[in-house]
Order: C-alpha cells, then structure tokens, then sequence
C-alpha cells in the first residue's frame, strides 16, 4: 500500500494542476476580456466602471453558448487528471484490480430497459472491479426537453447502474421498477419507467409492501419467482425502502440502477470548493461511497 504522506503530496500536486486547467478555462479569459473592455471603453464614471465589468461577462456568456465544444474539452482535461492522479490510484490501494474509464461499460441498449422514459441518456466514468461478481459502476443520467417556448431540460435520473453476475440465471428478462402515486385516491400508477411491454407480464409476490413500491414485469415467471425469493426480497425491502432503485435481470446478469441525485467520481468545477478539498475527507467519502455499493451488490444475495 503506497505510503500516505506521498500519496497525498501527489493529491497537492493534482489539485494545483486542476486548478491552474480551471484558471484556463474560466479566470483567465475572463481577465482578458476586461483589460480588453477598459481599453475600448471611455474612462472615468459608474457606466464606464459597470460596463467594464457587465461586457467581459455577456462576451464569455455568448461565447459559452456558442463554442460548447471548447469548455467541454476543458472539462475533460480537469476530470482526466483528477481521475489518473487522484481518483485510480487510491481506488487500487484497495482493489488492486479495478480500472477506471470514461468509455461506455454498460450496454446502453440494456440500461435503456430500466431507466426512467426519457429523451436523452449520458453515461461517464466507468468502474471496473475485475472481481468474482464482475462488478461494473457508470455514472448515469438522464434528461427530457420540456415543450414550450423557452428550452427547458427536467432531469429524469442522475446516479449509477451497476452490472454484475446475477446469484440466479434464468431464461428470459426481468424488470423490477418503482411505482409512483396519483394525486386523486393515491392510487399507484406507473408513469416515469417503461411500462409492461409485448411478451411480458405484470406479477406480483407475496411481499405486500414490495407490490406496492414496484412494478415486476417478466417474459419468465418461472425464472422470475427463483430469483424473488422471500429471502431476497426481505433484503431488497431492508436496504432499498428508502431509494429510488430499478432491477434488470437478463440472463445471468443482474443491472441495477440508484437514483442517487449525484454523479460518483466527478470533479467539482467550482475552483473555490475544489480549493477547499481536504484530502483525508475525500478519502472517507470515497470509502462511504464503496461501502454503499457494497450495501447494494449485497442486497441482492440471500
């Protein structure tokens, strides 16, 4: 295991090499743009001295909106060298194994099935622990563009999808998906995920509470009833009654999706947060984060 105080001297150099990429993408353009302003505008006054300040900022703005694919690349080299220099070497201190990307590991065709309905899907920093399970974690996040005369985006899911191997296989497809609740009678009602398709049918268990909170649609009742046994749903109730959670089992692989509100892995762009990052509470976050996935991969063991 790497020695602590040289690891986190390696943190401290990362971090000033973020930062200096951020000064690059925002700062410094920014300063340009105001020394440009002050040599154009006419000196003296409180016009003069706002417009000197207001012109930089709608130029950056216009130029934000208008050349996307610059700060994007930006953004890929902060988070580029945040994950090599910070994010994998402290992921293989404790899983010698694991590898971290930024290409797509989870068949997209596959997480499409038990994702909320939505119009746009984007998958970044793909985990791979290389272990028994042949556990693998991509952020996840999905949007739909809401009708009207101003753009709107409603995010539908931001958090993770794992992919791992499943305790049962069966022949055909599983979905497990939340159920939702109508304003009139409380009702439950089925309108954020893919609802029962051609060839599939709608089950229930003899878990009450779980009928409640989800949707099971299976083309293999039979396989569908090995895998949702009392035990495991006991523990599905147990650790998932307070999440947004979805369930694909295929096969003899089980993909599960945590709406958790936050991507995992990614770097804050904000330069006065990422100033204040404190490398043993990364540390600890990090460890809490691994832990809640451990939480989750054993969820589904009896």
């Amino acid at each position: 295991m790497e020695d602590s105080q040289e690891f986190q001297m390696k943190y401290e150099t990362m971090r000033k090499k973020v930062l200096a990429l951020m000064k690059w993408a925002v700062v410094k353009p920014l300063m340009a743009l105001s020394s440009f302003a002050g040599l154009m505008l006419p000196g003296g006054g409180t016009a003069s001295a706002v417009l000197m300040i207001a012109l930089p900022v709608l130029i950056f703005l216009y130029f934000y909106k208008t050349n996307p694919g610059f700060f994007r690349e930006k953004r890929k080299k902060i988070q580029d060298v945040y994950m090599e220099e910070f994010i994998e070497p402290m992921l293989r201190d404790w899983y010698p194994d694991v590898t971290v990307e930024e290409k797509e590991k989870i068949p997209f065709e596959e997480v499409k099935k038990f994702l909320p309905s939505s119009e746009e899907y984007t998958q970044n920093t793909a985990i791979q622990f290389h272990d028994e399970k042949d556990l693998r974690i991509q952020n996840c996040s999905a949007w739909h563009q809401k009708s009207g005369k101003n753009r709107t985006y409603i995010r539908d899911f931001l958090g993770q999808v794992f992919c791992m191997n499943s305790p049962v296989s069966i022949e055909g497809e599983v979905r497990i998906v939340p159920t939702g609740r109508s304003k009139f009678m409380n009702k439950e009602v089925q309108r954020r995920y893919p609802p029962c398709e051609r060839g599939e049918k709608k089950i229930d268990t003899e878990d009450i509470q779980n009928n409640e909170r989800y949707d099971i649609y299976t083309n293999d009742e039979m396989g569908a009833r090995r895998f949702l046994t009392p035990g495991r749903l006991r523990k599905f109730t147990e650790h998932f009654s307070e999440r947004e959670i979805s369930v694909y089992l295929k096969g003899s692989k089980l993909y599960v999706a945590v709406n958790s509100g936050y991507s995992l892995f990614r770097v804050s762009l904000n330069s006065l947060e990422f100033w204040q990052m404190n490398y043993e509470e990364e540390c600890e976050r990090f460890r809490d984060s691994l832990g809640d996935i451990k939480d989750i991969c054993e969820g589904f063991e009896e």
